[in-house]
């Protein structure tokens, strides 16, 4: 029970793995996390949601949807799954 003098900042859930699986702050949508194995692959708060496309340990790609719109990134890394460069369709 929280006393009128106390105000809860972010409130954080974990799983039976201690893998953060959500946190919200006071008047924002939940940010909810999802995993394959031990690799976070998808992020969603609201309407946005962020994934990782991944093969094995190697990542490929990241897609970023919100509502209907979808915006997709290359990703080219090196063998300690560094982002080394990003290529995006329209670019």
């Amino acid at each position: 029970m929280t006393s009128s003098r106390e105000t809860i900042l972010c409130q954080y859930r974990y799983d039976s793995l201690d893998r953060l699986t959500s946190h919200a702050l006071p008047e924002t949508p939940e940010r909810q996390r999802f995993y394959c194995k031990s690799r976070l692959v998808t992020e969603i708060q609201g309407a946005m949601r962020y994934s990782i496309v991944q093969h094995g340990d190697q990542l490929l790609a990241q897609q970023r949807r919100e509502g209907n719109a979808l915006d997709t990134t290359l990703l080219a890394t090196d063998q300690q799954r560094s982002v080394l460069q990003a290529l995006k369709a329209n670019h």
